[in-house]
């Protein structure tokens, strides 16, 4: 159960950048040879950029206050514990030093 959880948590973090990506670029393919964009292919470049830049900005909020707020990690820490049997730190420091992992 907790490696679908872990796998289900990866394909929607991956899903979340390459769909607007994804968009992008087909708003900007449908243009073809035509001089001017349609409004449903502008529409949906701005709908994708927004996603995609509310994804950002998410993503680096996160990551600042996980690295700058210490009751934060503690926190994360408590719940990796509880979850998987090592902290999240542990875990880092496992996949940075010998490449793998293994979750009980």
């Amino acid at each position: 159960m907790r490696i679908n959880s872990l796998l289900l948590e990866k394909i929607k973090e991956s899903l979340s950048s390459v769909l607007p990506i994804t968009a992008i670029v087909l708003a900007l393919l449908s243009k073809g040879r035509a001089p001017r964009m349609t409004t449903k292919a502008r529409a949906g470049i701005l709908c994708a950029a927004i996603g995609l830049a509310a994804n950002c900005a998410l993503c680096s909020t996160t990551f600042y206050m996980l690295y700058t707020k210490p009751e934060i990690m503690q926190q994360v820490n408590d719940i990796f514990e509880s979850q998987y049997g090592m902290s999240y730190t542990e875990m880092i420091e496992s996949i940075l030093n010998d490449g793998t992992t293994s979750v009980p």
